[in-house]
């Protein structure tokens, strides 16, 4: 069980390292609104500030928060940039109520659904 729990530690280790490329791919933009209209919509709010890394904010600027403020009725902006981290960070409510859907919260929120089948893939079973 031990040597299971480091199997799967190491694995989401590297995965969490390799997240940053996924800035890089030429879809991102499509990502970048995903990620902004999601937490946007867990919030349920039409004032919200946005704070993102430089490759999502690009991303959002070329159209997509525009875009999802006038679909969304509100009325949201970039406020500045992470400290760490790659995609989105929503506060509303004059700070009272936040999101973070970055791609590393959003992997150390799916980490314990997504152990098992990782597990069987690396030991060869059908997940």
């Amino acid at each position: 069980m031990e040597h299971r729990e480091k199997l799967l530690d190491g694995v989401f280790e590297e995965v969490k390292k390799q997240l940053g490329a996924v800035t890089k791919r030429p879809d991102y933009d499509a990502i970048a609104a995903l990620l902004l209209r999601e937490a946007l919509t867990e919030l349920r709010v039409h004032k919200a500030e946005i704070r993102a890394d430089e490759s999502t904010q690009k991303a959002l600027k070329k159209g997509a928060l525009d875009e999802i403020a006038k679909e969304l009725k509100g009325e949201f902006n970039i406020a500045g940039a992470l400290e760490e981290g790659s995609g989105v960070v929503v506060d509303a409510a004059d700070g009272k109520i936040h999101y973070d859907n970055t791609l590393e919260t959003r992997l150390r929120r799916l980490q314990g659904t997504l152990r098992s089948s990782v597990y069987k893939v690396l030991m060869g079973e059908s997940a």
